[in-house]
């Protein structure tokens, strides 16, 4: 169950819904592939928030919190600016994760940011 899922469940019993989810740099440290950097990891992060929030009406998605670091800060900086993800033919997994889709949705927005704390 995702927290978009839960969120439309407990609407409706009078259960708290999850409101924020803070994201950390996940994967940038003991477990990153030598061949790639903490700022791909940080934007592969975010373009995976972006892909399993952006199709959710605005009341039952939560807002994210990326948490502070000088990669996030900078991956941040290149989704806001409209940075897509370069198919690789080489990976479909990172593919399938980060997707091709149009960019114009986004999931920060005035009403639901990206905080960076």
């Amino acid at each position: 169950m995702t927290a978009v899922d839960y969120n439309k469940q407990c609407s409706g019993l009078g259960m708290p819904r999850i409101d924020i989810i803070r994201v950390p740099l996940i994967g940038g440290g003991t477990f990153l592939h030598p061949q790639v950097s903490k700022k791909e990891v940080a934007l592969c992060l975010i373009w995976a928030f972006h892909r399993a929030f952006s199709a959710a009406q605005e009341s039952v998605r939560p807002q994210v919190e990326l948490m502070p670091s000088p990669e996030m800060q900078e991956a941040h900086t290149m989704y806001e600016g409209g940075a897509t993800h370069p198919t690789s033919q080489s990976n479909p997994n990172f593919d399938r994760l980060a997707g091709t889709e149009d960019k114009t949705s986004r999931l920060c927005s005035n009403s639901n940011p990206c905080n960076l704390l």
